[in-house]
């Protein structure tokens, strides 16, 4: 069994988390999700996610593994990912689109790649990526890099997971909410989702402070989302 190894953090680290936590604390009270309760849509999403997910689950491992492969190539193709000097990218689970060849890839190419952690119940952080042998299973079972400081700058890139889309770049998160606080406090200069085309909806159901993308890397294509699209 993997286990983290203690870190102890600089002056500096420690304060940025603090700051993080301040801001998520103020934020959460107007930027919650239906696990918070406070969602007039709550249940419309919860009825939502079981869909998507049940449509995901239903891929076998042969056909997640064949799309996987296809949206890792077409990120690897992208300009603007290829340009990107620092990428935070999700850590997947078995379900969703597989990041953990696609990091090793980026960090073969010399990109710097950053990883999320839960720091607490509203807060993620943006840590480096400490290798694989750093990991162990975290609170939700996702792989978790152990305590660190947040990286100090916007990452170039984010590769952002998620249960539900639609091509005019709604976004149906798990209901933690933690993707959207965070997008919505750093403002990062691209973004993208990683999805395979089951994962597609002609439309769903959304609040003000879900935040969305502006494009979608899919098994079958690379969708801006900001242009109009045919949902086959």
């Amino acid at each position: 069994m993997l286990r983290l190894r203690r870190y102890c953090r600089p002056a500096a680290g420690r304060a940025r988390i603090v700051r993080e936590k301040t801001i998520a604390n103020k934020e959460i009270s107007r930027v919650s999700e239906d696990v918070a309760g406070t969602d007039p849509g709550a249940a419309e999403k919860r009825r939502a996610r079981a869909l998507a997910r049940a449509r995901r689950d239903a891929l076998d491992a042969s056909e997640r593994a064949t799309a996987s492969a296809a949206i890792r190539a077409r990120c690897l193709a992208d300009a603007e990912l290829a340009a990107s000097e620092v990428v935070f990218a999700f850590l997947s689970t078995d379900a969703e689109v597989d990041t953990h060849v696609l990091i090793d890839a980026l960090l073969a190419r010399g990109q710097r790649v950053l990883v999320p952690l839960l720091a607490d119940r509203t807060t993620m952080l943006a840590v480096p990526f400490p290798g694989w042998a750093h990991l162990a299973p975290g609170k939700l079972g996702i792989l978790t890099p152990p305590a660190a400081p947040p990286w100090p700058h916007p990452p170039d890139m984010v590769l952002v997971p998620g249960l539900a889309f639609t091509t005019a770049g709604a976004r149906l998160g798990y209901g933690g909410g933690y993707y959207d606080r965070w997008l919505a406090r750093h403002r990062p200069r691209h973004v993208a989702a990683l999805a395979f085309e089951v994962q597609l909806f002609a439309s769903l159901p959304g609040g003000a402070h879900d935040q969305p993308v502006p494009r979608i890397f899919s098994d079958a294509r690379t969708i801006e989302c900001n242009r109009p699209q045919n949902l086959e």
